[in-house]
């Protein structure tokens, strides 16, 4: 034992600061694979056909009489449980014009019950709106508008219209617009 106490004794200061470096190593590791692990969300949208409940529940479908709605799919494909509070979906212009954005909240409200919570490899659907021609008016046109776009640019610049969603930990991710929501913000005139 007097080996051991005397090595203490003339290397203590060693010990010491051995001890906080094996510390600072293990807190860099633990930030590093905290960062490393991202939600990762596909989200795509786009215009897609209503079908009432009352058809669901007889099984037959009139697909002249659904309403087209603007509705959102998110898909957890990453390794981390993601939550998304109600108001973290937005709608913005690329840069220069990027500066106002228009948050637009699901028609499902799931304040209740908290944030939306999406475990891994789990999806689900959003509608946003089934007015086309207030979304189109107050927001497709009200961004361009809001955000001072040349009205020679106006056309083009709505072709890049996305939306974003945020996760309750700051993650920013944008969705894939579908061909048929696309055609609806390049319209010069919503029917």
């Amino acid at each position: 034992m007097n080996n051991f106490e005397s090595l203490c004794k003339n290397y203590q200061f060693t010990i010491q600061f051995l001890i906080a470096v094996g510390t600072c190593a293990a807190v860099i590791v633990a930030l590093w694979l905290s960062r490393k692990q991202k939600p990762k969300l596909r989200v795509f949208v786009d215009k897609q056909p209503f079908v009432p409940p009352e058809a669901q529940q007889t099984g037959v479908v009139d697909w002249s009489r659904c309403k087209e709605v603007i509705g959102v799919t998110i898909r957890n494909v990453g390794e981390v449980i993601v939550y998304i509070s109600y108001f973290s979906f937005y709608w913005r212009l690329p840069f220069p014009f990027s500066k106002k954005m228009a948050m637009q909240n699901p028609l499902p409200d799931f304040r209740q019950e908290g944030s939306l919570r999406l475990d891994p490899g789990m999806a689900k659907s959003l509608m946003f709106t089934s007015e086309l021609v207030d979304f189109y008016n107050k927001v497709v046109l009200g961004l361009c508008e809001k955000n001072k776009v040349p009205f020679f640019m106006r056309r083009l610049v709505r072709r890049f219209l996305t939306l974003c969603v945020v996760t309750d930990l700051g993650t920013r991710i944008k969705a894939k617009t579908g061909e048929k929501l696309k055609e609806l913000f390049l319209k010069e005139a919503a029917k």
